[in-house]
């Protein structure tokens, strides 16, 4: 890591842990092998007994991510062994977040960038994402996607920061949820614009959020139409993929965001906006 004034720059690994990290990726399913299921790191659990062999391979993120997303496709079918495996996949992601914390903290990086654009940044990143995903309340989730959208990576080349935006809005903190838009004053994802609204909304500022739904038109038109909708139907959706401004669009933000337009009054104000109309 060289930390800069305000950017730690990339998480490096030493000599030890380098070739650690490259004895991972010789035993680990889908590296060299042609006759391994890189799709299955179950058909062969010979990476188990190497990690059992090579505890210096608890301080790598590269290590951690691969197991962790290797939980995640164990191959049974068992209530018990899924609880087990909950336990297993919330130890490995607090022991990530920890290892991060102190990797920052002993080169003197604390409160500064760790930006997506180094790769080696990556996994500690996307761990710090899981994180988020798997945590258990607010008060849990919160702190995590501050630091990982307001200070480790600001750019949010991972797309949190609609998710911070809905959570600060939906916990009373509205001037906070403007206070991320602005960031980003370009922003084209539909989620952030909506949020802008909402949050304008909330702080009062009744006049700006109805400029700012006829602005979001031109950028996302149907998303008003679908949180406004009383059944509103499901378009056909494509896996991994989403339509800026499109259908799909807006039924992923009615499913992630409806219930905080609805749970701090402001879809009642949206629909008499719109007029009925959007």
């Amino acid at each position: 890591m060289r930390a800069g004034v305000d950017d730690a720059g990339p998480l490096e690994a030493d000599a030890d842990l380098a070739a650690i990290e490259a004895g991972w990726r010789a035993v680990f399913v889908g590296d060299d092998d042609p006759d391994a299921d890189a799709d299955d790191p179950w058909a062969d659990t010979a990476w188990l007994d190497w990690l059992a062999g090579h505890p210096l391979a608890w301080q790598s993120f590269a290590i951690l991510e691969d197991v962790v997303m290797s939980i995640d496709t164990v191959p049974f079918d068992d209530e018990e062994l899924d609880d087990q495996m909950d336990a297993l996949e919330d130890a490995l992601l607090a022991r990530a977040l920890a290892l991060l914390r102190l990797n920052l903290r002993e080169n003197g990086a604390e409160g500064c960038k760790l930006e997506w654009g180094w790769i080696e940044n990556r996994p500690a990143l996307r761990l710090l994402a899981l994180s988020i995903e798997f945590a258990k309340s607010a008060a849990e989730e919160l702190p995590l996607l501050e630091w990982l959208v307001l200070t480790l990576n600001p750019n949010d080349n991972q797309g949190l920061r609609e998710q911070l935006v809905h959570v600060y809005a939906g916990s009373g903190r509205a001037a906070d949820a403007l206070a991320v838009c602005e960031r980003y004053p370009d922003d084209a994802l539909g989620a952030v614009i909506y949020g802008r609204i909402l949050s304008l909304y909330l702080m009062g500022r009744h006049d700006d959020a109805v400029a700012a739904l006829a602005a979001a038109k031109k950028h996302s038109p149907r998303i008003a139409k679908m949180l406004t909708a009383r059944r509103p139907r499901m378009p056909e959706l494509q896996p991994g993929l989403m339509t800026f401004g499109g259908e799909d669009e807006a039924w992923y933000y009615r499913q992630s965001w409806g219930d905080v337009w609805e749970k701090t009054g402001a879809l009642d104000w949206l629909r008499q906006a719109t007029g009925g109309k959007t």
